[in-house]
């Protein structure tokens, strides 16, 4: 997995709400840093220079804390689920060479033969557990659908990994299905049959108007 130092600065454990408010508005989101056998450690990144290295690298780099580089996994984004603001975020260390597990985003590519035919193509799985060395983790798993007929599937097991890593769920797990198209109800049909023989559709009922409420 190709690699991009973001480098973090020191926080002061204590800070006020307000406090902390007033550094996310400057763009400093507080993050923790942790791993096994070290005591966390409480950080501030630059929210700007975060999701650049994010959305470019992966959930997996190097995070430079107090002068030294640190292979991290970015563990859990925590957002605000009213306003989407990123509040905090949580690194794990990790060790080159040694395996860990990650969740990998799913991203379909292709246009199935099922699609072209009039289905529609439902994503089970946004996301799967991953587990490998650091160096080896993907930034996202590829699953192509082209040859995919109406009904067919593709599960867990299916997926070429090509022995880079492996994978924690279940292999019978459906990654995505080719639905066929829906049937249009009985109404619709005779609607449109009405339609197609020059005929107006029948109104629809009107709703009886509600009684006044006597007060």
């Amino acid at each position: 997995m190709a690699q991009e130092m973001l480098k973090a600065n020191d926080r002061t454990l204590g800070l006020s709400r307000g406090d902390l408010m007033r550094e996310r508005k400057q763009g400093n989101i507080p993050a923790i840093f942790f791993g096994k056998g070290m005591d966390s450690v409480p950080l501030f990144v630059n929210q700007v220079e975060f999701q650049h290295v994010f959305q470019n690298k992966g959930k997996i780099f190097e995070l430079e804390v107090g002068g030294k580089k640190h292979l991290v996994n970015t563990k859990f984004i925590h957002k605000d689920p009213l306003h989407k603001v990123i509040y905090q975020i949580d690194f794990h260390k990790l060790t080159k060479g040694v395996e860990t597990t990650v969740k990998v985003p799913v991203n379909i590519i292709g246009e199935s033969k099922g699609v072209k035919a009039g289905g529609t193509a439902s994503q089970t799985r946004k996301v799967l557990l991953v587990k490998g060395t650091p160096m080896n983790i993907p930034d996202q798993i590829e699953v192509d659908i082209t040859e995919l007929e109406i009904g067919d599937s593709i599960h867990v097991k299916d997926i070429n990994s090509g022995g880079k890593y492996s994978f924690e769920d279940e292999g019978e797990l459906t990654v995505v299905t080719i639905m066929a198209p829906k049937k249009a109800e009985p109404e619709e049909e005779a609607t449109e049959e009405a339609l197609a023989g020059g005929e107006e559709a029948p109104a629809a009922e009107a709703a009886p108007a509600a009684e006044e409420s006597k007060e």
